[in-house]
């Protein structure tokens, strides 16, 4: 490999970055892709594959590393970074790090949702245990007939469930599991914003509204619409 490896998800997060060398992606068209590698797709939000993903992308960093000592990472997830390189004594070689402990809390639903409320008015929420959330009980004490239910974390939609009359005798969660629980809004416009932070300067990116399917109880993120938004 080259000197500057990016470690993600999609080749395309990387397509207008011409100083990105090469890449270890699980959906992509080069060799280091999980999809060319076993001929097939991998649900990378299950945690039933995720041995089988830490594996892949540990391999191929290694190779990476005996390929070219001095080779260096970007990885799409700073989270997963910590977790992986620090197990293979490579965290050295992870460009763009930033503070451990504070990306663990930027990863966190809950202490972001306290952070927020104090600044942004934000929806009414409470935390159960998985064993406690009855949607009946729910309906009862809200008033409501349609809850979102939140895992402490998870990105894109994954830990994002909705419970309602149609599913909820179907829906399973973990028993001692913290949950936050909120009201569904329905027919409501998700505003999506990016900002680029650093050390002196926080830029704001041009607004967007969510692309959100219901897929499976989930509420899967699938992209943005910035042209959408501008005829609002």
């Amino acid at each position: 490999m080259k000197d500057l490896v990016w470690v993600g998800i999609r080749e395309s997060e990387i397509k207008y970055c011409n100083f990105i060398d090469d890449s270890i992606v699980l959906f992509g068209s080069n060799p280091h892709s999980f999809r060319i590698q076993f001929k097939k797709n991998v649900d990378h939000n299950n945690k039933e594959n995720f041995s089988l993903l830490d594996r892949f992308y540990d391999n191929i960093v290694l190779k990476a590393v005996k390929d070219n000592p001095n080779v260096k990472f970007m990885y799409y997830s700073q989270i997963y970074s910590y977790e992986s390189m620090k197990k293979l004594g490579l965290l050295d070689s992870v460009l763009c790090l930033n503070n451990q402990d504070l990306i663990k809390f930027i990863n966190d639903k809950f202490k972001i949702k306290e952070f927020l409320k104090i600044h942004v008015p934000i929806l009414d929420y409470v935390l159960f245990k998985g064993k406690d959330i009855k949607f009946t009980n729910l309906k009862e004490s809200y008033n409501h007939d349609s809850f979102v239910i939140q895992s402490k974390e998870g990105s894109g939609g994954s830990g994002t469930i909705i419970l309602d009359e149609e599913n909820h005798k179907s829906l399973k969660f973990n028993n001692d599991e913290i949950y936050m629980v909120t009201k569904y809004c329905k027919n409501n416009i998700p505003i999506n914003i990016h900002l680029l932070i650093s050390e002196n300067d926080i830029t704001l990116l041009p607004i967007s509204i969510q692309i959100i399917e219901k897929i499976n109880n989930k509420l899967a993120y699938k992209g943005c619409d910035f042209i959408a938004c501008k005829k609002m």
